[in-house]
């Protein structure tokens, strides 16, 4: 305290400004089989949208906790939003599957969970429509039954192709932002490798090693099983 012109003049010791962290953004691209299978759990009747809701609820709340380490590990001083991208045979012609429907009643209810610095929202997109937009984009037909050997089975396309394209798109518009795979096949391995080349913060997550003759180290983390 000191005296000017008659008046007292305080001078407060303001405590230091508090440096603000970082923000940053996280994308995972999740293959919708791989990561169905990331809880011991026992698939739900394919019809069963609303028991199927519940089911995928538990799904997220485990993949989160995955993402969250990885994310920390990366940088634990930002503050990071995570948005995801499914992909999986939304289509079936040009008809919506059961599985995209149990995810839009999923989302009707979903709600914000942090953990940590870590921020995810409900920023769900059922990837059926290409990031790079463009007049062919949409991806209709995904989920197709083949008559083989006299038997209707039923098969997946362009699922894993559809993921790489989005990746790359990713990475090549937004760089800086992290960039997670989560799935089991190694044709999915090229794009990543390419992402990383172009100098994407990339990195898989599996549940099984793949083939033990391409290098995978420190961008791959194979998961424990349940």
């Amino acid at each position: 305290m000191s005296l000017r012109r008659g008046c007292i003049r305080f001078r407060l010791a303001l405590p230091e400004t508090r440096k603000m962290r970082s923000y940053r953004h996280a994308i995972v691209f999740l293959d919708w089989d791989t990561a169905r299978r990331v809880t011991p759990e026992p698939r739900v009747p394919i019809n069963d949208v609303r028991r199927a809701s519940h089911q995928i609820d538990r799904i997220f709340a485990a993949l989160q906790n995955i993402i969250a380490g990885k994310l920390r590990s990366i940088d634990s001083k930002s503050i990071f939003r995570v948005r995801w991208r499914l992909y999986h045979g939304w289509y079936e012609g040009k008809t919506k599957t059961t599985d995209f429907a149990a995810i839009e009643k999923y989302l009707l209810d979903a709600k914000t969970h942090v953990i940590g610095n870590i921020s995810f929202g409900n920023e769900i997109v059922v990837a059926c429509a290409l990031l790079a937009q463009g007049k062919r984009a949409q991806l209709y037909d995904s989920k197709r039954r083949i008559e083989k050997n006299g038997q209707i089975v039923v098969r997946q396309k362009m699922v894993d192709t559809g993921l790489v394209c989005d990746l790359l798109h990713s990475v090549r518009i937004s760089k800086d932002d992290i960039h997670l795979i989560y799935g089991s096949d190694d044709d999915l391995l090229p794009g990543l490798f390419t992402a990383e080349a172009w100098g994407g913060h990339v990195h898989m997550f599996r549940p099984d090693a793949g083939s033990k003759h391409l290098p995978t180290a420190n961008i791959v983390t194979v998961l424990e099983r349940y």
